[in-house]
């Protein structure tokens, strides 16, 4: 009886050896993933500020901080629905449909309810009030969608709907970094 115990535990013990050698680990709250969040705050503000000065120098170094970011693994689905859908507005800034929805549609893969997502989503639709009607249904399902918002207001401001447009910018740009302001 004694030695099916031992040989019991040799058994356990070489499945659980096994599996942790096997096993392939990633780390996800290191100081490099919280420097990538900081990162993705950083491309975010950058693609907001090239939308105003059209840098292409710029822009191409936006790709290169995405790549470098995608290069590092994560199997945070909400994290990599945000960096895939920055990937999509990179090439929104390029004038480039067909791999927008791409990228796009791996974003949403990730996280379909990714405000960014919406957010190029929206940037990609055509007419105006499209646009407007397709924000204000985003942004009932989450009012703390200020980038929706914001969007909102300058679909307002393009429609000429001055007062909703004040309304929409003063419910939002508080809440977003000033490029935003800027922007707008």
């Amino acid at each position: 009886m004694k030695n099916k115990f031992i040989l019991l535990l040799l058994c356990v013990l070489m499945v659980f050896v096994s599996c942790s050698t096997i096993q392939k680990d990633s780390i996800y709250s290191t100081t490099l993933s919280q420097d990538n969040i900081r990162n993705v705050e950083h491309i975010e503000i950058n693609i907001v500020r090239q939308y105003r000065e059209n840098n292409q120098e710029k822009i191409e170094e936006i790709k290169k901080d995405l790549n470098a970011i995608l290069a590092v693994p994560s199997s945070d689905r909400a994290y990599l629905a945000l960096v895939y859908a920055l990937y999509a507005e990179y090439f929104l800034l390029n004038r480039d449909k067909v791999s927008d929805k791409k990228m796009l549609k791996t974003a949403e893969s990730y996280n379909p309810h990714e405000e960014y997502v919406h957010l190029v989503k929206s940037r990609l639709t055509d007419k105006l009030e499209d646009k407007r009607d397709y924000l204000i249904s985003m942004i009932k399902l989450n009012p703390r969608a200020y980038r929706l918002q914001s969007e909102l207001g300058f679909v307002y401001y393009l429609l000429e709907d001055y007062t909703r447009a004040l309304v929409a910018f003063d419910a939002s740009l508080d809440f977003l970094n000033e490029e935003y302001g800027l922007l707008y």
